[in-house]
């Protein structure tokens, strides 16, 4: 059997599980929807078995979903020259009083100068720990910090696969959102009950609401409403 013709048995046989999965998959494949795949209980004519549980909890990661918390949620914060100091260390002192672990990301090792002057030490790189390694980002604040971020390609591609992801982001001032606009995440809204997972701090110092909302978020894990959204659009 040649490699199309397996590709449309095995769209073949998902139409007879959902239909808008079957459609994604051709899609992707580039081939038309075959006609849907004989059941073999319809073949020996064995009437179709007709399930007494419509829905199990047993069976859903959502019906029990354990403990709900930030504890040991990986939180990159994202630093340069330039940022606003004072307001990334008060998230990181948050994030790390809900247990969460908040680490300094950089382009490179060593150490950024804060708009205060103060020093702050990289941790690691996004070389070393890319984004499938985190569960949270934080944007910073700071002129200077969007003008050295928004213009490399892997910060871009950082932000860009954490939206994706349904994963939270904070995002602090104006040159945070710049940031964001600059990694080409454009949100459908940026309100908070279309997508809490996604907290705009305009508001320093950070508001103790915003930081709550953040770390709720995390503890929820990804924003899965907005993976559908981009799948959608």
């Amino acid at each position: 059997m040649t490699v199309p013709a397996i590709r449309a048995r095995v769209v073949s046989q998902l139409l007879n599980v959902d239909l808008q999965l079957a459609s994604g998959v051709a899609d992707g494949l580039g081939i038309a929807l075959p006609e849907p795949q004989k059941l073999v209980l319809d073949e020996l004519g064995i009437a179709p078995v007709v399930s007494e549980v419509a829905v199990s909890d047993a069976l859903s990661l959502f019906a029990r979903p354990g403990h709900i918390a930030a504890v040991g949620r990986r939180v990159a914060l994202l630093a340069a020259d330039g940022m606003a100091g004072a307001a990334l260390r008060e998230v990181q002192r948050q994030l790390l009083d809900a247990g969460a672990v908040a680490r300094v990301v950089g382009t490179r090792l060593g150490r950024v100068l804060s708009s205060e002057g103060q020093p702050v030490e990289i941790e690691t790189t996004l070389e070393a720990m890319p984004s499938v390694l985190w569960d949270a980002v934080v944007l910073p604040d700071g002129e200077g910090a969007t003008a050295a971020l928004a213009t490399n390609a892997d910060v871009q591609d950082f932000v860009k696969e954490q939206y994706r992801h349904g994963k939270p982001l904070l995002v602090l001032g104006r040159a945070g959102a710049e940031l964001l606009r600059a990694s080409g995440v454009q949100p459908q809204s940026m309100d908070d009950a279309s997508d809490p997972a996604l907290v705009m701090s305009e508001s320093q110092p950070l508001q103790s609401s915003d930081a709550h909302r953040f770390v709720a978020a995390l503890g929820k894990q990804r924003q899965f409403e907005r993976e559908l959204q981009l799948s959608a659009g």
